[in-house]
């Protein structure tokens, strides 16, 4: 943060403050300026105090010891300079930013919001100065470290258009993508535009307004606008959908929450767009969750350690595991554990075969840490586990097989967990010659009990501690619990079957599909949410709103979307401006499709029609071969490797950008050794036979095993 010298004057607008204030001190200022710019903070400040004790506490001096306050971490100090300027220049624009920078270092987003807001009512005239980008973005850095992911974004975005500076580069932008990581936010949450013939309302000028205001960085003033504009006309659904983008401006859930409720509520709209406000309100209220199960770390006294890991490790249901996750979770500055277990619900399996069904996989119901004798404690083991359902189960099995060795002690409440999560979930332990076909159909199965049997009956906080058989009986409650499906939905949307389990929900508690959208006019594709994309008719849509829409789904990660599309796409002649650009549109499209392919020769089919289509458009082949390896890799198809290698080798690896891509699949699936060796999987490897690892594995958080962006390579049991 440097001073600026000829910034406004804090005592005359229409001044500079070395024509102003700082007329008489500018050769001392610029001195201290000289010693900020070459790193010299400590000692400018030093210096600055020297010029306010001979010169008075200027305007001028106290913005610019501000500055070098918190440029030094010394944010108390900084807050006390800016204040003491306030009181002398009340409701000044460049003192409130400067308030409002001041009190987002000290992570208090919502009294830096307002400060910022004060001082973007207070600039005189419409011209925001490019110095306010940095109030906007340590405003936005605040905010997000308070989970305001929303207005954290739009902060960001007003602090790179001040400054001219691309999105793309900003690291705050990209924190605050990295943690919008539902597809429900993935879209654009900007205030509508009225359309060009809109008629004459007593709340059009409020409207247009507030859409100024939101532009100009005005987030308060906008939301007051989109209100007395509601207040005006209670049930235009214009506006209603307005004040729920507008409260995504502000630090308040309470306000987003009700805003997005009055909008699932609006029966005028389609149900799609209902469901997804209600979503989005059970997304960010906080008073949604429902009764939370206590995670504990059980303390058993041991007399024998050696002796009762025998025991452990002769039993069926204890399996020796990694202790560094666990480990994380007990106390620092301990030493580690001498071994780590999982407990088992059932006998763990060697092997399954293709008639294993989903609940004959044992699941995890608690970890063990085994430590030794220490100095102010006996050998001890530490079970952590939920104080759920299976708590008596696990004391049970371990005095079974401990007998006299051990004795259970006081429990330590580590973590907490949602009574419904875990009701939903299970840890499963694989066996270590399971294939990937059979991995997906015992995931697919599970998660289908899970849809008929499980879920129905689980009671949920957002549907007031009612479960979904309970709450469906209500007709006002039908968009909650369609909201409620949905949200779990999306945590499948990676599967090529998560629309049959979606279906599946609604089918066990009697709810009706959701209907499509017909006739959605597509000057508001860019503006839609990825997720009533999924509900939209696409047949009769144009070419390029199809491609429009391709590309929205892509972005957002919509997997869903991309199967919809696609197969249009591939379809229609018209895909591109001329014959090369249309082949060139339809590799991309199939190799999105091989990507979310379950079916292995599905997948390899869309990546050689993309081959041959990349020759015709003159395109990289060797980057569509990169992907082949890649899938390759995916899929357990490791005798292709060698072959797919030695061609990108010998006619692709002079191109740059096939190089740096075949680089990062390398790098990211670990086949470089530390020493620069490629290590490829063994054929050997390519089938029943495989190693079996620590096995913990959830189904419920498995993503897209298929996706480009995995970090490692799949290996079942591993």
């Amino acid at each position: 943060m440097e001073i600026d010298l000829y910034q406004t004057c804090p005592c005359h607008v229409e001044k500079k403050i070395k024509f102003c204030c700082g007329k008489e001190i500018v050769g001392s200022l610029n001195g201290v300026l000289e010693r900020h710019k070459s790193r010299q903070t400590s000692a400018a400040l030093d210096d600055l105090e020297k010029l306010i004790a001979t010169q008075g506490p200027k305007d001028c001096l106290m913005l610019a010891r501000s500055q070098l306050q918190l440029a030094l971490g010394k944010v108390q100090e900084a807050e006390q300079s800016v204040r003491q300027f306030l009181e002398t220049n009340p409701g000044h624009s460049l003192g409130l930013e400067r308030l409002a920078t001041v009190l987002a270092a000290q992570q208090k987003g919502a009294d830096a919001w307002a400060a910022l807001q004060d001082a973007m009512d207070s600039l005189p005239g419409s011209n925001v100065p490019v110095a306010f980008a940095s109030g906007f973005r340590y405003v936005g850095l605040a905010l997000l470290s308070e989970g305001f992911v929303l207005a954290a974004r739009i902060h960001a975005s007003m602090a790179c258009f001040l400054e001219q500076s691309d999105p793309q580069a900003d690291q705050l932008c990209r924190a605050v993508e990295g943690s919008a990581r539902s597809l429900l936010l993935s879209r654009s949450f900007a205030i509508e535009p009225l359309p060009e013939d809109a008629p004459e309302t007593p709340w059009k000028k409020k409207y247009i307004n507030a859409m100024r205001a939101q532009k100009r960085g005005q987030y308060r003033k906008s939301v007051q606008l989109i209100g007395r504009a509601l207040e005006l006309a209670p049930d235009e659904p214009l506006l209603i959908r307005a004040f729920a983008m507008a409260a995504t401006l502000q630090p308040d859930f309470s306000q987003l929450v009700h805003a997005f409720r009055q909008l699932s509520g609006t029966g005028s709209l389609p149900l799609a767009e209902r469901v997804e406000s209600e979503m989005l309100a059970q997304f960010f209220d906080p008073t949604s969750a429902g009764n939370s199960i206590n995670v504990v770390s059980w303390r058993w006294s041991v007399s024998d350690l050696t002796a009762a890991r025998e025991k452990l490790e002769a039993h069926n249901q204890f399996v020796e595991v990694d202790p560094g996750d666990s480990f994380e979770e007990m106390d620092e500055g301990q030493p580690p554990p001498r071994a780590a277990y999982a407990v088992l619900d059932r006998p763990e399996m060697d092997k399954v075969d293709s008639s294993a069904t989903h609940n004959q996989i044992p699941v995890v119901t608690a970890r063990i840490l085994a430590f030794g004798k220490q100095t102010d404690s006996d050998a001890r083991l530490e079970v952590l586990l939920s104080r759920g359902k299976q708590f008596e189960s696990v004391g049970k099995l371990l005095g079974e097989v401990l007998g006299d060795l051990a004795v259970a002690g006081n429990e330590e409440v580590i973590d907490q967990v949602e009574s419904e999560q875990e009701a939903l979930t299970a840890a499963w332990h694989l066996p270590g010659n399971l294939t990937r076909e059979d991995h997906e159909r015992l995931t697919r199965d599970r998660q289908f009990f899970v849809a008929s049997e499980i879920l129905p009956k689980t009671a949920f906080g957002v549907l007031g501690g009612k479960s979904l058989e309970q709450a469906c009986s209500d007709p006002a409650m039908s968009v909650r619990c369609q909201a409620l499906i949905c949200n779990l939905e999306l945590s499948n949307d990676a599967r090529q079957w998560s629309e049959e389990w979606g279906t599946a929900a609604r089918k066990a508690v009697g709810l009706p599909e959701i209907p499509p959208i017909e006739d959605f006019p597509i000057d508001k594709l860019q503006s839609m949410s990825p997720f009533v994309v999924r509900y939209l008719n696409v047949a009769p849509m144009e070419t390029m709103a199809l491609v429009r829409m391709f590309s929205l789904c892509m972005m957002s990660g919509d997997f869903r979307g991309v199967r919809k599309v696609a197969p249009l796409l591939l379809e229609r002649d018209d895909i591109g401006q001329n014959p090369e650009a249309g082949y060139g549109a339809k590799v991309r499209v199939h190799l999105a499709m091989a990507d979310l392919s379950a079916d292995d020769e599905k997948c390899f089919d869309h990546i050689a029609q993309a081959r041959t289509l990349a020759k015709k458009a003159g395109m990289q082949v060797g980057l569509v071969m990169v992907r082949e390896f890649e899938q390759s890799l995916l899929r357990s198809r490791f005798e292709k490797l060698k072959t797919i290698l030695r061609e990108i080798e010998l006619h692709h690896l002079q191109d740059d950008q096939v190089r740096e891509a075949l680089g990062r699949v390398l790098a990211n699936y670990g086949l470089i050794s530390p020493d620069g060796q490629l290590m490829l999987p063994a054929e050997a490897n390519n089938g029943a036979e495989k190693k079996t690892g620590s096995g913990v594995w959830t189904p419920e958080s498995a993503g897209a095993g298929q996706s480009r962006s995995g970090s490692g390579l799949w290996i079942p049991g591993e």
